[in-house]
């Protein structure tokens, strides 16, 4: 190759573009000695390039100012006899910039139209699946905050319908656990929370929890309605170990403040509730109840809440009651006797560590729930001695104040 067809006279570069096609970076490709022209860049997509079409360009060949202006520049410059300026590095990378930026909105509208229409036909369905797939998402993280927590939590064995069972091993309240998690992100909470079993089967589906008051019923009985309700949506169970039934609803009747206006009473309230509940309930359902009738007098409420226990018999249905009518729970082996029913009614206790005879102390909450027989005692008195309305304690208050007053005694 002779000297002069050997001289530079054209360079390739090579621009790098950002996430957003925007130019970040540039190179040189190469240095060459052939001129570069334009092209259409279809021509060059479509028809096969030859050795003389990789030196075409694929948008205006670039060798003046502007063209937007009105005034012809070259002309001006011929006309007054001015020499013709040299364009500055500076201004044409502009002009290249903006011709890559045309060159791009051009070539990517088709293409982000296709892939635009492909997504709406092969990703629509998960637009569907939204909710479903945060649901689930929560879900996992929810274990996730369990585990941490040091607390079990189990994938449920799932029993057939038919045997209406909830056979469930440490189950705990979910409600309690998320509680003192948010208090304490970091704490381990395995020797904070109580764990307790339940077994609902042959031996026993429905059962009457009596115990001292603050002793845990109102948690326990959440735990076991929390536990059923996770299983029926898939979940995991906050549980060691869980053999269930599913059921084909969960009911509760809670008491509910009264309401100013209401025509009906506090009595009359809970016993529609509860007539609702039968109409619609089955011997597939879980009943769980919470002092029901507990704002009536103590000989109409013992009446009305043992004719709820032998209706569950005779229905067939899983359920706790949870209250302070222990005469109910020493009634079980009367009820399964005379009500026929698949369903046996037994007895669970919360119980407490005894603080021993005649110690002033109160009896200590151990919130396990266990079989047995009622104790007899709601531990009233420990309540009233804990918030300072004993006898004792208003009796030392009232001296006191007549003290205060120079009031004599009576």
């Amino acid at each position: 190759m002779d000297k002069k067809s050997s001289r530079p006279v054209s360079v390739a570069l090579g621009i790098n573009l950002d996430d957003n096609l925007r130019p970040m970076e540039a190179t040189i490709i190469s240095i060459n000695d052939r001129k570069y022209t334009s092209a259409s860049f279809f021509n060059r997509l479509f028809i096969n390039s030859g050795e003389n079409e990789s030196f075409k360009g694929i948008t205006e060949l670039r060798s003046e100012y502007a063209k937007s202006k009105k005034l012809k520049f070259n002309e001006f410059l011929e006309k007054e006899n001015l020499p013709m300026p040299q364009i500055d590095s500076t201004s044409l990378q502009m002009i290249l910039i903006s011709d890559l930026h045309r060159l791009i909105d051009t070539t990517t509208e088709p293409v982000v139209s296709v892939v635009e229409r492909y997504n709406n036909l092969r990703s629509n369905f998960l637009i569907r699946l939204k909710a479903e797939i945060s649901f689930y998402l929560g879900a996992v993280r929810l274990i996730n905050i369990l585990r941490k927590s040091g607390l079990p939590i189990c994938r449920p064995e799932a029993a057939s319908m038919e045997e209406r069972i909830f056979n469930v091993e440490g189950l705990y309240n979910l409600q309690l656990a998320l509680r003192m998690h948010r208090k304490n992100p970091n704490r381990d909470l395995s020797s904070d929370i109580v764990v307790n079993d339940l077994e609902m089967g042959e031996n026993g589906r429905i059962f009457i929890l009596t115990g001292p008051n603050s002793g845990g019923k109102i948690t326990y009985i959440q735990a076991v309605a929390f536990v059923q309700l996770l299983f029926q949506v898939g979940l995991y169970v906050p549980a060691v170990k869980a053999r269930i039934s599913p059921v084909d609803n969960i009911y509760t009747h809670f008491p509910v403040e009264e309401k100013t206006g209401v025509d009906m009473g506090r009595l009359d309230e809970e016993s529609k509730r509860l007539n609702d509940i039968f109409k619609r309930a089955s011997r597939y359902s879980m009943i769980i109840l919470n002092e029901s009738f507990s704002r009536t007098s103590p000989g109409e409420s013992l009446y009305l809440s043992k004719d709820i226990i032998c209706a569950l018999r005779y229905l067939g249905a899983r359920g706790v009651f949870a209250t302070h009518l222990h005469e109910l729970g020493m009634d079980v082996e009367n009820i399964n006797r005379s009500v026929e029913g698949d369903s046996l009614v037994g007895s669970l206790v919360a119980g407490v560590a005894s603080s021993g005879t005649g110690s002033t102390e109160p009896a200590k909450r151990t919130y396990k729930v266990v079989p047995g027989k009622p104790q007899g005692l709601s531990y009233a008195k420990d309540i009233a001695r804990q918030f300072g309305i004993s006898y004792e304690q208003l009796e030392e208050i009232i001296k006191r104040n007549r003290e205060l007053h120079g009031e004599a005694e009576n």
